[in-house]
């Protein structure tokens, strides 16, 4: 679906800080117009995160968190489907809201 919506395949950059643990490399999905993107496809108003994935994406908003306050990466995330649909998220988003990274969701382009 990512394809579908940002018409590319192109996969994203990868940061790592060497001041940080070794699991501190961030993936991102897609670099485009000067994002490093993140694609969530979860469909929040099935059912709600369990708590290795909330886990993961809080882990990852650190990540981005860092890497942006450092100047190295640019983090957009954009979500197929409202993550406000789910509780659980708030957190996660008001980390991206307070970190100033910017995110959308839907099944159109957010930049178009």
């Amino acid at each position: 679906m990512m394809e579908a919506i940002f018409g590319t395949k192109q996969r994203g950059n990868i940061y790592t800080d060497k001041n940080m643990p070794k699991g501190y490399r961030r993936d991102y999905d897609l670099f485009y117009h000067g994002y490093d993107l993140e694609f969530k496809s979860s469909n929040f108003s099935k059912a709600p995160r369990t708590e290795d994935e909330l886990s993961h994406m809080t882990q990852q908003a650190e990540k981005d968190i860092h890497y942006k306050q450092i100047g190295k990466a640019n983090p957009y995330w954009h979500f197929l489907h409202n993550p406000e649909e789910d509780p659980k998220m708030i957190p996660i988003l008001k980390m991206l809201d307070d970190a100033e990274i910017e995110w959308s969701y839907g099944e159109k382009n957010p930049f178009i």
